[in-house]
């Protein structure tokens, strides 16, 4: 990878979103209450678990083996990758709310609160996405422990700082619909709207991924709207940000008014 995509990668996506999230969200919500340590700590367990779960890639690229030229076994094999990215997410959420005590329950009970600290794990999860990328195509050797292929020539520069500066938001909108699923867990006590948005966020990050496989097997509507495709996704971001206005007030309906 690019040296200068690198250290933009890193002022950009690793430094300067998450402090301005981070600004914004203690300023709108009561994430002001949290100590600097749970901000962090959420920061860094969501970032490593992208890494701790990804030796997953074994079975997906297995299944990709097995059957190249079939459409079913690549989205198959994506919804494999979306549980375990959505999983992360929750995760890291679930472990601070076990160490934190009563301020992240209380927190939860809140419908902004926790569609806003969803916000922060997802998003720092796709930070950890980002740097955990662009390590290993820096070093190429270690994707076999992940079983994964990262030849990806277009994504070594500035292309990839750009792709990345959206994607981390993709993955704060994910974590905003899992933190909604919260709030209906601990706020109003409805567990299965937690089991709702998990699938919710696993369903958009499908659609999001689902469509670069569609382009692979369509090669000809993929070389038509090749001079569009660097709109694909802040497009998706657009999209997803839509599905969660829709979600929060959809949320809302039987809680707290949003």
């Amino acid at each position: 990878m690019r040296t200068d995509a690198l250290v933009a990668l890193t002022a950009i996506c690793v430094v300067l979103v998450p402090a301005v999230v981070y600004l914004l969200l203690r300023w709108k919500t009561a994430l002001r209450a949290m100590p600097m340590t749970t901000w962090l700590g959420i920061y860094a367990v969501a970032a490593a678990l992208f890494a701790i779960l990804l030796p997953r890639k074994h079975w997906e690229a297995a299944l990709i083996r097995a059957y190249p030229a079939n459409y079913l076994a690549w989205l198959a094999a994506q919804m494999d990758n979306s549980f375990w990215e959505e999983l992360g997410k929750l995760l890291a959420l679930a472990l601070f709310v076990a160490l934190s005590g009563p301020l992240l329950h209380e927190l939860l009970r809140s419908h902004r609160e926790a569609t806003a600290l969803g916000y922060w794990a997802g998003l720092t999860y796709g930070v950890g996405e980002a740097i955990t990328l662009a390590l290993l195509f820096i070093n190429p050797g270690w994707s076999q422990v992940f079983g994964m292929n990262t030849f990806m020539p277009y994504l070594v520069g500035w292309g990839y700082v750009f792709e990345r500066f959206w994607a981390i938001q993709l993955h704060g909108v994910m974590g905003s619909l899992i933190g909604i699923g919260l709030y209906g867990f601990y706020g109003k006590g409805r567990k299965v709207e937690l089991l709702i948005y998990f699938v919710v966020a696993m369903l958009y990050h499908e659609f999001v991924d689902g469509m670069v496989i569609t382009l692979q097997f369509l090669p000809q509507l993929a070389a038509t709207i090749q001079p569009f495709l660097i709109l694909l996704v802040p497009v998706d971001v657009a999209i997803g940000y839509l599905l969660l206005f829709f979600a929060y007030r959809w949320s809302s309906r039987k809680g707290e008014p949003a």
